[in-house]
Formats: structure tokens, C-alpha cells, sequence
């Protein structure tokens, strides 16, 4: 998809919330107001939350804007989709296919 980068602008690779509702991957790093295109399905490598382990196809996967990473809390984080692979707790990053 192509949208207009929020206050802050967007960062290649790193997740960004649309809302409550959805999570982006941007392609492209740009300032506030720059149109890039953003990845709205696939598969997508992160820092997730230590201290929660993953099931590959199960786990259901919330952003977290306030600290800027994956999570399996959902209350107060944006739903991104679900594990794509098994993440053990102690693992600082994960894969995840996004809800689209």
C-alpha cells in the first residue's frame, strides 16, 4: 500500500501501527509527509518481548508502539498478526506473518 509517513516519519523495515487496528512494514525510510509504500501482508523479522515463548501458526502477535516491539499482550497493543515461526521466551526477535 502507499501512504502519507505519520509525525516522525518511517523507517525501512520497522513495524508501524495504522491506528488501533493494523500493522505496516515501510519500505522505505522517509520524513513526516513523504509518500511510501508499506507491506500490508508477509512475513516479517523483529524485536519482540523477552520472557514470552511463541507457537508457529498459533500465537496471536500485538505491536507495541509505546516500546517498539512485538508482544503477545494484546491489551493496549496494536493486533499485527500471528508467530510465523516458534520464538523461545529468552529470543529478542521473531517472525511475524502479518493479519494483512
Amino acid at each position: 500500500m502507499t501512504l502519507t509517513a505519520p509525525v516522525g516519519g518511517t523507517t525501512a523495515g520497522q513495524p508501524l501501527a495504522l491506528g488501533t487496528a493494523r500493522v505496516v512494514v515501510p519500505n522505505n525510510t522517509v520524513v513526516q509527509g513523504a509518500d511510501t509504500s508499506a507491506e500490508t501482508e508477509g512475513v516479517h523479522r523483529f524485536t519482540a518481548e523477552t520472557g514470552q515463548a511463541w507457537t508457529q501458526g498459533v500465537t496471536p502477535i500485538y505491536f507495541d508502539v509505546t516500546n517498539n516491539r512485538y508482544t503477545t499482550t494484546s491489551s493496549g497493543n496494536v493486533p499485527a498478526g500471528y508467530a510465523w515461526k516458534n520464538k523461545a521466551s529468552s529470543a529478542t526477535t521473531g517472525e511475524v506473518k502479518l493479519a494483512g
